[in-house]
């Protein structure tokens, strides 16, 4: 495509040794495009510039030239005369080009899914890294460090290089630590019956079925190999069991929320060349106000350009004391309770909800009972 921004020149060859003309070509790295048969020979389109060695290979194989048609350039040395912002703008924009080589054009991932990548991206927007910004290997270094630290990936790498941020993640397995490793057992956190058990280290001391307490041992770090050897290593799995977690919240029948008042409003700033650029008006933020910042990349027909917007909205708010229902209080105890079971255990399978509550000195009090399918198993270090 680049090459018909240049002169072309369509032509036709003929003679007995057409063929060895077109290898010629080739040889010579002389580009022939849209190249068909014709009578007694080809034709072809070349650039201009090469048709002055086409005419010298074309007379050593005897073969006959006709110029057929010539395009003109789109750039002409003449246009420098009719507009020197032609010249100022290429030149300005190869110097932004040369600087911007530690500039963030574009940021592109490999091997995480889309949801890796929103909270890379949160975890890049918080390290002041996006489209539009100048990086440098220290601040690189320790958004990395940083991301790490959070143990959600095998592994991240961040390679910047001539504006292009690529992160990309790899799935790699530490190998086991086999000498000087810790000796651990499972103990159990609640009562309850076991139903599933999936354990890979230790020795299993219960089974499906079974009706364990809280703080009953379930995998030991030692015990006996064949020979009645003693044998010492970390216990590892999850036990699961069938469970009852009770839970007691006490909710107040009034309560001060934050209630908005008037429209949304939002601030909008452009980050391009390292700098931050206020686009249309900005709206004073108060004390009282909420403020969501959202940044996107500037796209362009669906281009990305080394650039981001940055959107802050804002929602003025203020305080009101709201005096609840008592079903409206029930609900949000319920909601309180349940959330702190999703904290507790994560893994939790709830079969049944059962709840008693009672209203006193202007607070709903509750006490609600899960049975519910949770993991029981804590792993604990031994210390000796």
């Amino acid at each position: 495509m680049l090459g018909w921004l240049a002169q072309q020149i369509l032509f036709s060859a003929q003679g007995a040794n057409t063929e060895q003309l077109i290898n010629d070509c080739a040889v010579w790295q002389i580009p022939l495009s849209e190249l068909c048969a014709a009578e007694l020979g080809f034709q072809a389109w070349v650039p201009a510039r090469n048709y002055r060695r086409l005419e010298e290979l074309a007379e050593k194989r005897q073969c006959r030239l006709t110029v057929i048609k010539t395009t003109h350039p789109i750039f002409q040395p003449r246009m420098l005369a009719v507009s020197w912002g032609l010249v100022v703008g290429t030149v300005l924009m190869l110097a932004i080009i040369a600087a911007g080589n530690q500039m963030v054009w574009a940021v592109r991932f490999d091997g995480l899914d889309i949801i890796e990548q929103q909270h890379v991206r949160r975890e890049l927007y918080e390290q002041g890294i996006f489209e539009g910004v100048w990086m440098n290997q220290e601040k690189l270094k320790q958004a990395h460090k940083n991301i790490m630290k959070q143990e959600q990936y095998g592994w991240l790498t961040l390679n910047f290089y001539r504006g292009r941020l690529v992160v990309e993640k790899h799935n790699e397995i530490a190998a086991p630590n086999i000498e000087g490793q810790a000796v651990s057992d499972i103990v159990s956190t609640v009562d309850g019956t076991v139903t599933e058990i999936k354990v890979t280290g230790g020795e299993v001391l219960c089974f499906p079925g079974q009706r364990v307490a809280k703080g009953q041992l379930l995998v030991s770090g030692s015990y006996a190999d064949r020979d009645g050897n003693p044998m010492f290593s970390r216990s590892k799995g999850e036990i699961f069991a069938q469970a009852e977690i009770t839970y007691r919240v006490q909710q107040p029948m009034q309560t001060n929320v934050e209630l908005p008042v008037g429209l949304k409003k939002e601030n909008r700033f452009l980050w391009v060349l390292g700098k931050r650029f206020s686009v249309g008006k900005t709206t004073a933020i108060a004390d009282t106000d909420t403020v969501k910042i959202t940044k996107k990349p500037l796209t362009v027909l669906g281009f990305a350009l080394p650039a981001t917007v940055e959107t802050h909205q804002i929602v003025s708010s203020e305080q009101k004391n709201v005096v609840l229902t008592q079903q409206q209080a029930l609900e949000l105890a319920k909601m309180a309770c349940r959330e702190q079971l999703e904290q507790d255990f994560p893994q939790s399978v709830v079969q049944q909800e059962a709840f008693h509550c009672n209203v006193e000195n202007g607070n709903l009090n509750l006490e609600m009972t899960f049975t519910a399918n949770v993991q029981i198993g804590k792993e604990i270090v031994r210390t000796e």
